[in-house]
């Protein structure tokens, strides 16, 4: 979808936007007033962690899209509500709260 279309501005549930600068994804994922989950697709285990790492996001999906467990955190950041006032987690008050699950085949 272009960059300039009102669903990849206010509501960019499952866009996929192919990309040739691993920074100018990341930069552009990041730009967006909502931070609930990302996700990445990658066979690198390399680029999986740097985007684990670099996406602003309460939950983060490699190569898995099923993210949402009763014992893990489910909330945002930015724009939404941030995980750690969405579970009980102790430490996580103080903490910014990412979730983060990896699938390689």
């Amino acid at each position: 979808m272009p960059e300039e279309t009102k669903i990849m501005q206010e509501e960019p549930f499952v866009p996929i936007a192919p990309f040739e600068n691993f920074y100018e994804l990341i930069m552009r994922a990041n730009s967006l007033p909502y931070g609930l989950a990302g996700y990445a697709f990658t066979c690198s285990l390399a680029t999986a962690t740097r985007a684990s790492e670099a996406l602003e996001v309460g939950m983060g999906g490699v190569n898995d899209l099923l993210l949402a467990t009763a014992e893990m955190p489910f909330g945002g950041v930015r724009s939404v509500v941030p995980a750690e006032r969405a579970a009980r987690l102790g430490i996580f008050d103080y903490l910014d709260a990412k979730h983060t699950k990896l699938k390689f085949a």
